[in-house]
């Protein structure tokens, strides 16, 4: 259980641990059905209705099931997060293997970063704050972090195919990033913009 007193740091840690309760939870999920009816569609990217668990832990878990390319059909993929209320706004958290990396990436998406994502990709008000942050999952495909060095702290910028979080590395955890803020391709700085085509080059290098 969050509770409003626990830090970012205090939040992922619990969370990392009360994770293996949403993954057993995810084995037991017919992922054939998916793939029966993404066969049918025959269009990507398809995402399904994600599919809640709540863990003994009264956390809130999603499990995510998505294609976004007939690769997929093989083993239907999905995202696991868990969504929790601080500031009695939504937040999320995600656990993921990078390309690159020695071990799994905690992240922490703020309420202050979806707010200024909902408000940038100009749907505030249309969508509840549970599907802004859907809405933000589905973005996400390919994934690149840069580490901003003579920083302190630590910043950091995920990248991803239309947008930019921004963020910083924990100063307990150094797993943990905690975003704050969000900069889409479109409307970023000039010099955001350019680090984002660099990275899309060297992503297309090694594809």
């Amino acid at each position: 259980m969050i509770l409003p007193n626990m830090s970012y740091q205090e939040i992922a840690t619990h969370l990392s641990s009360d994770m293996d309760e949403a993954l057993a939870f995810s084995k037991k999920i017919k992922f054939a059905r998916y793939r029966s009816e993404a066969i049918k569609l025959k269009r990507y990217p398809l995402f399904f209705k994600p599919v809640g668990f709540t863990s003994s832990q009264h956390n809130k878990w999603f499990i995510f099931p998505h294609v976004r390319n007939r690769a997929d059909l093989v083993s239907i993929p999905f995202y696991v997060g868990c969504t929790f209320t601080k500031y009695n706004r939504l937040c999320l958290f995600i656990q993921m293997d990078l390309e690159g990396e020695n071990s799994s990436l905690k992240f922490i998406f703020t309420n202050r970063f979806f707010e200024r994502y909902a408000d940038r990709k100009g749907i505030t008000g249309s969508l509840t704050q549970e599907e802004i942050v859907y809405s933000f999952i589905k973005e996400l495909g390919q994934l690149g972090l840069r580490n901003m060095e003579n920083k302190d702290p630590l910043h950091a910028i995920l990248f991803y195919e239309t947008g930019m979080a921004l963020g910083h590395y924990d100063s307990v955890d150094r797993n943990l990033v905690v975003f704050h803020s969000y900069v889409s391709v479109l409307n970023g700085p000039n010099d955001l913009k350019k680090m984002h085509h660099d990275w899309l080059l060297f992503r297309s290098v090694f594809n």
